[in-house]
């Protein structure tokens, strides 16, 4: 796992970053305070629906933690707007699914990349 400097005190981080094909595996586990998650999405999503639900496993997530997800912009199909979403946020894990408001159907296959980031 790579490690970075942030803020003023040298704090290190871990960061983790995974690729993963959500038609293997619905469950992605990413051990890390933030880093980037690479998702192949299973099935399309149609615009204005939700779909490409999957758990998330790191061991930082808290009951009480705040988990910011936002789609990241680098080579991926889909950048904005797909909107990612957190709940059922439980010790270890969470869920998240994405809603569609490309004005388009997402097609099978697409590649979302997501950053992620927990606060304790």
């Amino acid at each position: 796992m790579a490690q970075f400097k942030s803020g003023f005190e040298n704090i290190t981080h871990v960061k983790a970053d995974v690729t993963q094909n959500l038609g293997t595996s619905t469950t992605v586990t990413a051990n890390g305070v933030r880093g980037k998650l690479t998702l192949t999405i299973d099935g399309a999503i149609a615009n204005n629906n939700v779909g490409g639900a999957f758990t998330f496993n790191n061991s930082f997530i808290e009951a009480d933690s705040m988990v910011n997800l936002m789609t990241n912009s680098v080579d991926t199909d889909y950048k904005i707007p797909v909107i990612p979403s957190a709940y059922n946020i439980s010790a270890g894990s969470c869920s998240v699914k994405f809603t569609n408001i490309t004005g388009q159907a997402i097609v099978d296959n697409s590649v979302i990349g997501l950053a992620y980031e927990i606060i304790n």
